[in-house]
């Protein structure tokens, strides 16, 4: 990515991307969507229909630093790709872990794997239904001391028949 101004600024920022394969492992999770109270403040490129935007009603933020008044919302999906199983519970769970990791916000959801079953259908395959667990949480941050967290999210089969999937993000509250 690079960029420059009128003046004759520039500058410019490389990074390599890894797109997951998510037909590879049994249980899969999409990356952390962010989003916050704020956010609605912030410029933020409008993105076409928006689907994360439109549910939840503010756009992401690529921000990581909030202040104590600032509210989170969390989205993420978390998909299957065994087929023909029998039915199953997926917990997901999300804590928020302050430096030395003690956890300062615990949230718990529990999905059954018969929510999918219309979206395996054949029908479902050709209209792009995705056969996935779309899950949010709120997290006020009013409590919270100024510092380092981790907020920590993760789905697992409670039958513990295939491994489970986490994903992490760095956040300052200041």
């Amino acid at each position: 990515v690079s960029a420059a101004d009128a003046a004759g600024a520039a500058g410019s920022v490389s990074r390599t991307l890894v797109v997951p394969d998510f037909y590879k492992t049994p249980l899969v999770m999409s990356g952390l969507t962010v989003l916050s109270a704020s956010g609605v403040l912030a410029p933020t490129a409008k993105v076409k229909d928006d689907p994360v935007g439109l549910l939840l009603m503010r756009p992401p933020t690529t921000a990581r630093e909030f202040a104590r008044d600032d509210q989170l919302v969390l989205f993420a999906e978390l998909y299957e790709n065994q087929q023909n199983e029998q039915p199953h519970m997926i917990d997901i769970t999300t804590e928020v872990r302050a430096e030395g990791g003690r956890v300062v916000f615990n949230n718990a959801e529990q999905r059954s794997s018969t929510e999918l079953q219309s979206e395996r259908s054949p029908a479902a395959a050709r209209s792009g239904k995705t056969g996935g667990y779309g899950y949010t949480a709120q997290i006020a941050l009013k409590d919270f001391a100024p510092g380092l967290y981790v907020v920590h999210v993760e789905g697992k089969r409670r039958d513990g028949n295939v491994p489970a999937v986490a994903r992490d993000v760095q956040i300052r509250i200041r």
